[in-house]
C-alpha cells in the first residue's frame, strides 16, 4: 500500500470481501431453500389442509421477514427483489386453493368429478388469481411489466416461431401422449376433433399462469442475483417440484425428469429472447394431452 493512501491493506480487503461473499451465500441458500418448499407446497395435496395452511403461511411470514431485512440492509438490498419475488409466488400460491375449493363447489360431486363447466371456470380462476397479485404487486413496486419479461423482447419472431413448432408437434402426437403418459382412453378420431377446441383453450389459460408464475416472476431477479444459468437451473427445479403430487400420470419419475427438462427449455427461450410469448404457446403445446385426457373423463 503506498504512504498516505486510505484504503485498507489488501489483506483487510480480502477479509471484507471474503466475509460479504459469505453473506451472499447464505442468503441464496435460504432463497433457494425457500424456492423449493414453495414448489414443493404447490404440489402437496397428500398433506393435509390444515398442515397446508401453516406451512404456508409460515414460509410467507419468513418472506416477509427476509424482505424488510433485505430492504433495510444496504449488503443484503440486492436480495430483496428474489425475495420479493418469492413472497409473491406464494401469496399466489395461497389464494389459488382456497378459490379452486369455493369455485369448484357447485360443478363437482364426488372429489375431483367435476363437469367442463366447472373445469372451464376452474382453470379461469386460478390463473386469474395467480396473475393479478403477481402483475398487482410488480406495478406497485412502480416496476415495468417487462421485468416480467411480458414484453415483446429482442427476437419475438423467433420465440412465436419456437413455440408455434413445439405447439403443432404436441397436437400431432397428443392422441398418443394422453393414452401412453397419462393412462387416457384410445380415442376415435372424430371424439379428438371435438375435444381439441376445449382442451387448446384450457391448456393456453395454464400456459400464461404457469409461465408467468415459474419464469416470469422467479427468472429475472434470480438472474440478477444468480447468474442467468443457475438462475435456470432453479425455476426448473421449483418447477418440478411443484408437479410432484400430481396424480394424472401412472410415470410420475419420467414425468418429474420430463417437467424438469421442460422447464429449463422454457427457460432458455425466455432468457435468449427476452420473452414469455414463445414459452406459453409451447406450453399450451405440451398440455394438451393433459386436458384431453380429463375432458374424455367428463
Amino acid at each position: 500500500m503506498v504512504d498516505g493512501d486510505p484504503r485498507p491493506a489488501g489483506s483487510d480487503l480480502d477479509r471484507s470481501l471474503n466475509a460479504q461473499n459469505q453473506k451472499g451465500r447464505r442468503w441464496l441458500l435460504f432463497a433457494g431453500i425457500l424456492a423449493l418448499l414453495a414448489g414443493l407446497l404447490a404440489s402437496a395435496p397428500f398433506v393435509g389442509r390444515t398442515l397446508w395452511t401453516v406451512l404456508v403461511w409460515t414460509a410467507l411470514g419468513a418472506l416477509l421477514v427476509a424482505n424488510v431485512a433485505s430492504h433495510r440492509s444496504a449488503a443484503r438490498r440486492g436480495f430483496f427483489p428474489l425475495t420479493f419475488a418469492l413472497g409473491a409466488f406464494i401469496l399466489a400460491l395461497l389464494l389459488q386453493g382456497p378459490v379452486a375449493s369455493w369455485v369448484l363447489g357447485p360443478f363437482c360431486t364426488a372429489g375431483r368429478n367435476c363437469s367442463v363447466s366447472g373445469l372451464v371456470v376452474l382453470q379461469l380462476s386460478i390463473t386469474s388469481f395467480v396473475v393479478a397479485p403477481i402483475v398487482g404487486l410488480t406495478l406497485i413496486r412502480r416496476q415495468p411489466l417487462s421485468t416480467l419479461y411480458l414484453g415483446l423482447g429482442r427476437c419475438p419472431r423467433l420465440g412465436l416461431a419456437i413455440g408455434f413448432l413445439v405447439f403443432a408437434a404436441s397436437l400431432a402426437a397428443a392422441p398418443v401422449l394422453s393414452h401412453t403418459l397419462f393412462g387416457g382412453p384410445v380415442l376415435t378420431l372424430s371424439r379428438l376433433v371435438a375435444l381439441y377446441p376445449l382442451a387448446v383453450g384450457l391448456a393456453a389459460t395454464n400456459g400464461v399462469r404457469e409461465e408467468l408464475w415459474f419464469r416470469g416472476l422467479m427468472l429475472p431477479p434470480s438472474e440478477r442475483t444468480l447468474g442467468a444459468a443457475p438462475a435456470n437451473y432453479l425455476q426448473a427445479l421449483v418447477f418440478m417440484s411443484a408437479h410432484v403430487g400430481v396424480t394424472y400420470t401412472p410415470f410420475l419419475l419420467e414425468f418429474l425428469l420430463l417437467t424438469f427438462g421442460l422447464g429449463l427449455a422454457f427457460g432458455h427461450l425466455i432468457q435468449e429472447t427476452g420473452s414469455l410469448y414463445g414459452a406459453i404457446v409451447a406450453h399450451a403445446g405440451v398440455d394438451v394431452p393433459i386436458y384431453i385426457v380429463y375432458l374424455a373423463a367428463t
